[in-house]
């Protein structure tokens, strides 16, 4: 199969009407969880600094940027709202890849403002560009030990992909945008983690799909088979090596797990732990004589912060995460700034934390890593144990979870008010002739 091909025909082909009952309730919860983190991302220092940045660049007033009060061209509001929503990291992702939704969301919207697209086709692209990137993923996720990372995403050749949809260009066309998408592509690994490149590497991949899809339609091309190859020289795959993906029903966006909690989502089952053990018991972090755990190099390795200094490094501390579980009973945006992170009674208690790593415990069938044994001493001599889920067993958020998730980080920027009418926009978009409204809404939140 030319996977090139199949990509581009899935992406032009695939209609709203394709889609199930629980596949666009997915769609809309997703959006509605996107659109919260990504106005909660305007006040982070990450994305005070894109925001800084992408206000001083020339360029049309296309498309808003969600949360920052103006406008700017699609390319520049795909990169800003990725760095944004993702540096909340609050975004949400689906095992085993990991592919998340702010790798694809920031496209759909910076384009169907852009192009004053319906309700429906915001729903479609959404689906139909994390159906592309996280199948895509998936056939890369066994180089994640050789990597030091999950292997790459391809939010790039989704983006273009998506555009490519909503630009409505041609098969043939769509070809040749997922095709210079390769050309684009960039790697999104691990490496980055506690840093602003970790936040900005998705936007600017979405970026450079948006541009792919926009050079195709000016009639640039591309190998036809560009994407074919270019899964096989990362796998080190032998030419004739079938690397065909199965795209479609059931859609891969009814699998993503939202996170309950704004850090690295290895953490979500892990910290859901401690913050019952703590309640079950009635746990004070005064008395609390030392914690051990036992983890996989994964998570040794992604959440790699003892003693984090700021609001980047706290997003992928394991230590820091567990303090909090005793101090704030459930981490929240709070518990994840620069004062968290150096208070000295919470870097008191990172201290007496102990991170064990079992090296036997690495496994390419479970990149994500183990189960976690937990043990807590008290001072008074008793001691609590629990065995913590893997990280990718599956995270359950009711609606209700889902809609104060949102809250919790809309009304960050939004009036009550105002943050409830989005959400209820967001939850009939299918109704939506055009996104206009709900955009102003949301992208000059003061108006």
């Amino acid at each position: 199969m030319n996977i090139t091909r199949a990509v581009a025909e899935f992406a032009i082909k695939t209609t709203y009407d394709d889609f199930d009952a629980e596949t666009r309730k997915w769609a809309k919860r997703v959006l509605l969880s996107s659109f919260g983190m990504n106005l909660a991302g305007v006040t982070t220092r990450s994305g005070a600094r894109i925001l800084d940045y992408i206000k001083k660049c020339p360029a049309p007033q296309e498309s808003g940027v969600i949360g920052a009060g103006f406008k700017t061209s699609a390319n520049y509001a795909a990169i800003a709202m990725g760095t944004t929503s993702h540096s909340t990291e609050f975004e949400d992702d689906a095992p085993p890849d990991l592919s998340t939704d702010v790798g694809y969301f920031p496209t759909v919207i910076a384009v169907g403002d852009k192009l004053n697209v319906s309700g429906k086709e915001i729903i479609e692209s959404m689906v139909i560009a994390y159906e592309i990137g996280s199948r895509l993923t998936q056939v890369t996720v066994r180089l994640a030990e050789t990597l030091g990372g999950i292997g790459p995403y391809f939010c790039t050749i989704a983006s273009a992909a998506a555009t490519a949809r909503m630009l409505k260009l041609s098969v043939e066309q769509t070809v040749m945008a997922v095709s210079l998408a390769v050309s684009h592509a960039n790697w999104f690994l691990w490496f980055q983690t506690g840093s602003d490149a970790h936040f900005y590497e998705q936007g600017v991949s979405m970026s450079n799909g948006i541009e792919s899809a926009k050079l195709a339609r000016h009639g640039l091309t591309g190998s036809p088979d560009a994407l074919d190859v270019y899964s096989r020289a990362l796998l080190n795959a032998k030419p004739g090596t079938d690397l065909s993906i199965k795209l479609g029903n059931p859609y891969r966006i009814t699998e993503i797990g939202i996170k309950k909690y704004p850090c690295c989502y290895l953490q979500m089952n892990y910290i859901d732990s401690f913050v019952d053990l703590v309640r079950e018991n009635n746990l004070s972090a005064e008395d609390v004589l030392s914690v051990q755990v036992d983890v996989a190099p994964v998570t040794a390795q992604v959440l790699r912060y003892q003693h984090p200094v700021d609001e980047m490094e706290s997003r992928f501390s394991l230590a820091h995460s567990i303090a909090c579980a005793f101090f704030d009973k459930k981490p929240g945006l709070d518990s994840y700034t620069a004062e968290r992170a150096n208070d000295p009674a919470v870097k008191s208690f990172r201290d007496k934390i102990k991170i064990v790593v079992h090296p036997e415990w690495a496994s390419p069938s479970a990149p994500l890593g183990a189960e976690m044994p937990i043990l807590v001493r008290m001072k008074n001599g008793k001691e609590y144990r629990k065995t913590s889920l893997k990280a990718s067993d599956p995270i359950i958020v009711s609606d209700e979870d889902m809609m104060e998730k949102y809250m919790s980080c809309a009304t960050l920027v939004l009036s009550k008010e105002k943050a409830e009418r989005v959400a209820e926009m967001i939850m009939s978009l299918e109704k939506a002739k055009d996104i206009s409204n709900l955009m102003k809404m949301v992208t000059f939140p003061n108006k």
